[in-house]
């Protein structure tokens, strides 16, 4: 199996949700830095991404990188936030469909 490098991939950090409970048993949900990996992000442009499989309407952007990506992360880039969705995994990449967290 040969891997494809992505020349223009910069850091970017993985953050995964966990739970904890405050001491009146609510439930309290928070982002913590999971990893960091290399990986491309690049717009979705035009109406031809539209046909694939895993973008909606909220979909803004697509990742590719040779590590491991899941899906209902988040990925921060700079000052940048996406929410991860569909994610196909490929015999050399992963690529990722984004959604912009505002």
């Amino acid at each position: 199996m040969s891997y494809v490098t992505f020349p223009e991939a910069k850091p970017v950090n993985e953050m995964a949700m966990v739970t904890s409970q405050n001491e009146i048993g609510e439930i309290l949900a928070d982002w913590n830095i999971a990893r960091t990996f290399n990986a491309e992000i690049w717009p979705l442009n035009g109406s031809n991404p539209r046909n694939e499989m895993g973008v909606t309407e909220k979909s803004t952007h697509k990742l590719f990188t040779s590590d491991i990506v899941k899906s209902n992360t988040r990925i921060v880039r700079g000052l940048e936030t996406y929410l991860v969705g569909y994610v196909a995994d490929w015999d050399s990449h992963r690529t990722a469909i984004l959604e912009k967290v505002l």
